[in-house]
């Protein structure tokens, strides 16, 4: 009887685990972290989508930039207007394997910027990272490849897009 309960407790104690690595990888997946930001951006760029590429931004960067966020939506919206009219369409894209963290100069030469610019306070910058993605185009009958580099800080606790390269 003895042996049966030490299973069982065993096996409850396993499925806790798996319970709780399993609620940890969903709240990361459902909050995001710099990838999912990377993929959004990337999401947004291909699908024309103007909100979702505004929703990567933390909102000090509007506010600072005496630009509401309606606005860039509709600066996105025109842009995406001319891409389409011209003909130019995202067929895919692609994210490097790596990712790059600022460390040292690099960092606080980012920090400083998101600081002097956006009047974020430099304890809530956490980490800065620069993921890079090649975006594969149709344009007049041309397949293209467009890179661009796109850094994300943890701000708070929370994963934003600070700029594009």
């Amino acid at each position: 009887m003895k042996k049966i309960n030490e299973k069982k407790l065993m096996l409850l104690i396993v499925i806790i685990v798996v319970l709780l690595v399993v609620m940890a990888f969903g709240i990361s997946i459902l909050f995001g972290g710099a990838k999912r930001v990377a993929s959004n951006y990337a999401k947004g760029m291909s699908n024309y989508d103007s909100k979702l590429i505004a929703d990567l931004y933390i909102e000090e960067m509007f506010k600072e930039s005496y630009q509401s966020k309606e606005e860039v939506i509709k600066e996105l919206d025109t842009m995406f207007d001319s891409m389409k009219s011209a003909g130019f369409q995202i067929v895919r894209y692609e994210f490097d394997k790596h990712y790059k963290v600022y460390e040292n100069k690099e960092l606080d030469e980012r920090k400083k910027q998101l600081i002097e610019y956006y009047k974020i306070e430099d304890k809530s910058i956490k980490e800065i990272r620069r993921y890079d993605v090649t975006f594969y185009c149709v344009y007049e009958n041309e397949s293209k490849e467009v890179e661009m580099k796109l850094n994300i800080a943890k701000i708070k606790n929370k994963w934003y897009l600070i700029s594009t390269e």
